[in-house]
This record gives C-alpha cells, structure tokens and sequence, in this order.
C-alpha cells in the first residue's frame, strides 16, 4: 500500500479497493474518492452560497427594475397631470408686468392703457378707449376667462370683441347707464336691441369673474355664477358696431370708464367637451 502512494496529493482524499486474482494473488487499485479534506458538505455550501448570491443579485435587480418603472410612471403621470392642468387652465395672455403682445386702439384722442399691481388699466376714454391682443387666437371652440373690475364711471367696464368663426362679436357688460349686458350684434341689433340682453348691477371698485365660450353654433357667457349668455347663433347674422371694428380680433374697450382687468386666459376647447356641449345642446 506504501509503495501505491506514491505522488498522490495530500489534501485530496483516495480510496483503496483490493481484489484477488488466481494468477497475480492480490491487486490494489487507488482512486479519487472525489472529497476534499472538508468534505462534499464545503461543495454544497459553495453551491448554496452561488444561489444565494444569484438570488439576492435578482432580488436587487427586481426592486431596480421596479424602481424605475415607478419613476416613469410617477413622471409620465406628472406630465399627464401638467398637461391637463395646462389645456385646464389655457395660455396666459397677459403677463401682469408688461403690455408685450397688447396694443393701445387708436379712437382718435390720447389713451391710457397701462399695467398697475399686476392689472391692465384701461383710463377713462373719450368717449372710448381700449386695447388689442396680436397674439395668435382661434377662431372657434375655445373659451375665455377673465377678472374684470369697473374703477371708476358708470358705463361698461367691458367690451370684449372676439372672434365668432369669420365674423366679430362683442360681449357688453356695464352698458347703458351702467346695467345692460349683452352681445353686439346679432341680426344687426346691438346688446339693448337683440334677445341676449340682460341686466345685472355693477358695483364700482368690485372684482367679476367673466366666462366667454365660442363653440361652432354655440356662443355663451357667465359672470361669476350666472349664466348670462346662451345663443344659438346657428342661423343669425354676427356682427360688430362700427366704433368695435379696430379692436379686431381680440380687444377689451371701455366707455368713459376706467377698468381694470387681470388673469386673462385663453384655451382651446377639447373634443371631448365639444362632443359632450353638443350632446348636451341636442337633449
């Protein structure tokens, strides 16, 4: 058996057989028993420490994938939301620092159009002054928002002239003594002619939130929580009176008053709210 030992590698263990044989008498063999000297129990363990090594390297890479996925849902959500509130609340068309993209109307007499505390002032004209917006604006389903506050005075405070397809229309508020209220024109009549007059007391020195929504049959106007305005326009002539015509497309004009206006905002209308108006519009 010594003799048979002979350069085999002490940390590995062998195991030796013997078997007789009728010409040779005894035989030994030696072979690998496959066993370090710690045993096939430190090869599991290696086994059992890859897995779990393998398994925290996936459970890692999981919560990383998962991780991430949240940041972008979490960002795609942000952005939705950002959207949202952007088409919710429409363009700002007037800044509260400075008159860029407005324009004084020229009425043939000096005006006074200026900005004050984050307000557009419109002076007391003579009789009319006003100012014009040469931005971009559409012609058809969108809607405008606006806080508007008559200073000093007793006519309209408000004259907003707008597009209505490839006609102008004008919404009145404060006219005729200070009351009347209405569209300019419809069918050739002005606002204390035609059916979309109304009356509502204005209070000097007071804030009014003013809705104007176009849609392509549909005009309608709310101030603060009256529903002023809601004509068909569908088959009636639109027009303006003729002192209107230089506040094209978009301008606000005051008669012998002075007004203040802010939070102007502008919007397109979405699909789902034209389609849903109409639904409404036809029930």
């Amino acid at each position: 058996m010594r003799g048979l030992t002979a350069g085999l590698r002490p940390d590995v263990h062998y195991a030796c057989s013997r078997r007789c044989n009728r010409y040779n008498g005894y035989k030994y063999n030696c072979f690998l028993d496959y066993r370090n000297r710690r045993g096939r129990k430190l090869l599991m363990n290696s086994i059992f420490t890859h897995i779990k090594y393998l398994f925290a390297a996936g459970c890692i890479c999981l919560v990383a994938l998962v991780f991430v996925q949240a940041e972008e849902s979490k960002k795609d959500n942000s952005e939705k939301a950002k959207g949202n509130q952007q088409i919710e609340k429409g363009v700002l068309l007037f800044d509260g620092k400075t008159l860029k993209k407005w324009e004084i109307v020229d009425f043939g007499t000096k005006q006074d159009v200026s900005v004050k505390n984050g307000q557009l002032i419109i002076g007391v004209g003579n009789d009319m002054n006003g100012t014009i917006y040469k931005g971009e604006i559409p012609k058809s389903n969108y809607e405008i928002t606006f806080d508007a506050m008559r200073v000093e005075g007793s006519d309209f405070f408000c004259g907003l002239t707008f597009p209505v397809k490839k006609d102008f229309c004008a919404l009145i508020l404060g006219g005729w003594g200070g009351g009347l209220c209405g569209l300019s024109c419809l069918d050739g009549m002005d606002a204390s002619e035609n059916d979309s007059a109304d009356h509502y007391e204005f209070k000097n020195k007071k804030w009014y939130h003013i809705k104007l929504r176009v849609t392509d049959d549909q005009i309608d106007a709310w101030l603060d929580k009256k529903h002023l305005i809601d004509v068909d326009y569908s088959n009636r002539l639109i027009s303006l009176r003729l002192e209107s015509e230089l506040c094209k497309p978009l301008g606000f004009a005051t008669w012998r008053t002075k007004a203040a206006l802010k939070n102007i905002r502008l919007r397109k209308l979405t699909q789902k709210e034209i389609k849903a108006l109409k639904k409404m519009k036809d029930e």
